[in-house]
């Protein structure tokens, strides 16, 4: 009896699952640099909204340039938190995702990254790249709704004056 009572013991002790660290909009960018830069497209495209996680896989295809198949290398250089104001400047949408999902379930950042890419397009460029995404808390965990390439100067600006 007290050598089953120990097994039972030893067995759950190892098979808890051990509570996973809550993916934050910012844990989420890691990530999405440590999947690019590993070429995981599959859990790259996971950190997305189930209604964009195949967009992100078969839309996305080997043979067109703009897409995650063209970055060879991704380094995050800053991401930051916008307001609402700042980022419905280039997001009209984002009314749509607050309505949605929630005042308090939606947040916008501003992230500037280093690709280097296998050939430079208009969309993504050896270099500076940046993005404003659109984060939304879908049943109980972050993920990205969608990202937006702007240019830096204005970003830089909106930045500023926050």
């Amino acid at each position: 009896m007290i050598r089953f009572v120990l097994t039972v013991a030893v067995y759950t002790w190892f098979t808890i699952p051990v509570a996973a660290q809550e993916l934050t909009p910012s844990l989420i960018i890691e990530k999405e640099m440590k999947y690019l830069n590993t070429h995981n497209y599959l859990k790259y495209s996971n950190l997305w909204t189930k209604a964009m996680q195949n967009e992100v896989l078969f839309i996305h295809s080997p043979k067109d340039k703009n897409t995650i198949f063209n970055i060879k290398e991704a380094s995050l250089v800053t991401e930051q938190e916008l307001s609402v104001p700042q980022a419905m400047q280039h997001i009209p949408r984002l009314s749509k995702y607050i309505s949605h999902f929630g005042s308090h379930n939606v947040q916008v950042r501003y992230v500037e990254v280093l690709y280097k890419v296998k050939q430079e397009t208009n969309r993504q460029r050896n270099g500076e790249n940046c993005f404003i995404q659109v984060f939304v808390k879908e049943q109980g965990t972050w993920r990205i709704a969608e990202s937006v390439l702007v240019q830096k100067p204005i970003l830089r600006t909106n930045a500023a004056s926050r």
